[in-house]
């Protein structure tokens, strides 16, 4: 570490990176509101150095906003050739590297619709440190809302481009996190394709536990066969 003593103004040299990582960072501890901010903090730059130049939380929403457009827009059945084509294109607007493409479709066992839940699943992997940091992510990327486009003026012609600027994104972090039912279970059954402790038993009793349309993380955690079977190891 250098310790020379700064006694003017030209001998300070800010790195170009600064300012946004500080940006990222001082947004993503203003909307989880950690209860252990220097825990909080650890688990992020950890978290941030691990994934440096692979994928992040931020690009998994957009994904999965790419995602909702595809459903939205292809309602039949395509074949798996198409859906990884999809899913490739979508990676290329969200500036998500071949890279990372190749390592997480070369993993999925889901050949179906569902691709894209497991593609989004296997992303939050890649940042998440055990089986509960992955749903807390995958919590936070489910539970994120954009404001819908602005409809064009009649009769224009002109298109939208497929993509989602990054301002309009409105993610929401931390156990206050919420998603529907379905999503939750849908998420479970993916990560039980990768994980042997996540079992069909433990799958029906999880969906019985849940009452309610929508379920938070906290809540999730809170169910017995979850805390028992993923031994949170924080939160």
């Amino acid at each position: 570490m250098d310790s020379t003593p700064l006694y003017s103004a030209e001998q300070i040299v800010v790195p170009s990176e600064l300012a946004q990582i500080l940006k990222d960072f001082t947004k993503d501890v203003i909307r989880a509101q950690p209860r252990d901010i220097y825990e909080y903090s650890r688990q992020y730059f950890a978290n941030l150095a691990r994934t440096k130049g692979r994928i992040s939380k931020h690009q998994l929403v957009k994904f999965r906003f790419e995602k909702e457009r595809e459903k939205n827009v292809k309602e039949k059945k395509t074949s798996v050739a198409n859906t990884k084509e999809a899913i490739r294109a979508a990676c290329e607007r969200v500036k998500i590297s071949k890279e990372v493409q190749d390592s997480i479709l070369n993993q999925m066992k889901d050949l179906t619709a569902s691709m894209w839940d497991e593609f989004l699943v296997l992303g939050a992997t890649l940042l998440g440190e055990d089986a509960v940091s992955c749903l807390h992510i995958l919590f936070e990327v489910y539970a994120a809302s954009v404001p819908a486009p602005p409809s064009p003026a009649a009769g224009s012609t002109h298109i939208t481009p497929a993509s989602t600027p990054s301002s309009t994104v409105v993610a929401v972090s931390g156990g206050r996190a919420s998603i529907t039912k379905e999503d939750c279970l849908i998420i479970l059954k993916m990560l039980a394709k990768h994980d042997p402790m996540l079992s069909d038993s433990f799958l029906h009793s999880v969906d019985s536990s849940i009452s309610s349309k929508m379920i938070s993380f906290d809540d999730l955690i809170r169910i017995p066969i979850v805390r028992g079977t993923l031994k949170p190891a924080y939160h």
